[in-house]
């Protein structure tokens, strides 16, 4: 067996991955007995104080940039699914979809869901479109309809005034009114 299947078959061991080395001395070995009693020796041998630094430290080295190897996850497509399944309401799916997706944690993923809405007041779909000459008076119209309780009739004017679709214009109201709480 080469030095560094053996290197590899200590890794794992050190690492508590016995099944995984076992498996790969078998590939190196061809007989499941002898495999288990090549492990053994091994696990004999790094059962030494000395041994256990020595593996620990090879264990440690980090041979090439970890970040490379890590694929970036695309945050545009991320963020239209997760909107996706909030619009359908299923909030939990999209922190779970996020959190899968990125590979952060339940916290990460719940803030990120939780925030999504306030960072998309203007919908993409819409930001190549020319926008009305006066976006501050749109607003302040939309607020001043919301805080009467003409929520309904704020979406309406939006899609009247600027040309977007239902969603959009719900979308937009509900988050100036979140924003301005």
């Amino acid at each position: 067996m080469s030095e560094n299947t053996t290197l590899q078959i200590k890794t794992l061991l050190a690492q508590n991955r016995k099944s995984e080395a076992v498996s790969l001395a078998f590939e190196q070995i061809g007989n499941l007995s002898e495999a288990k009693s090549f492990i053994a020796a091994l696990e004999q041998e790094l059962s030494a104080p000395v041994t256990q630094e020595i593996v620990k430290l090879e264990t440690d080295i980090v041979h090439e940039d970890p970040l490379e190897s890590i694929p970036t996850p695309d945050m545009e497509e991320i963020k239209a699914q997760a909107l996706v399944l909030l619009d359908l309401g299923r909030k939990i799916e999209a922190i779970k979809w996020v959190k899968e997706q990125t590979n952060w944690g339940l916290k990460e993923s719940k803030l990120y869901i939780d925030d999504l809405p306030s960072q998309n007041i203007v919908p993409e779909e819409v930001l190549d479109t020319v926008p009305p000459p006066d976006m501050d008076k749109i607003k302040k119209h939309v607020l001043q309809l919301t805080q009467e309780g003409l929520k309904l009739k704020a979406v309406k004017w939006v899609r009247e005034q600027l040309g977007w679709g239902l969603k959009e214009s719900k979308l937009y109201v509900d988050n100036l009114q979140d924003q301005n709480k």
